[in-house]
């Protein structure tokens, strides 16, 4: 007599388990994935309408950029599909950044801000900067 883990595995699922005391940790990460994406991306849109860019037009630019980021994501990892000024520790564009935002709007100074240091973890994980080029970057991102 088949089991259910057997009929799920038969139809593709993957099967693991959680410990009980961990359900919260899983349920957080799933929540993190799908909606706290949603939110960067509307402060993306909302930093694309500060450059002059209409909302409608801004929802076509980003398409290929968030697809083509999350196909790298789920082919590599996090760290190693990272670009951008960061990755790169171009701390000079990433100050003006902030500069520009800093006049603009608070919040996305605080959501560029809580990002980078998460992306600067990153790319010191994977030893993309030297030691400088990090040490701007935190002194930049604090």
């Amino acid at each position: 007599k088949p089991s259910l883990t057997q009929a799920f595995e038969h139809i593709g699922a993957r099967i693991f388990n959680i410990k009980p005391n961990c359900k919260l940790f899983y349920h957080g990460a799933s929540v993190m994935i799908s909606n706290y994406v949603n939110a960067l991306v509307e402060s993306g849109l909302k930093t694309y309408q500060l450059a002059g860019i209409d909302r409608n037009i801004a929802l076509n630019l980003i398409g290929p950029i968030l697809r083509n980021t999350c196909d790298n994501i789920i082919r590599s990892d996090p760290g190693r599909a990272l670009t951008g000024p960061i990755a790169r520790g171009d701390w000079r564009i990433v100050r003006l950044e902030l500069e520009q935002l800093e006049g603009a709007d608070p919040d996305l100074v605080q959501v560029y801000k809580v990002m980078g240091k998460a992306t600067l973890e990153l790319a010191e994980a994977e030893g993309l900067l030297t030691t400088e080029q990090a040490s701007k970057m935190h002194d930049l991102l604090s």
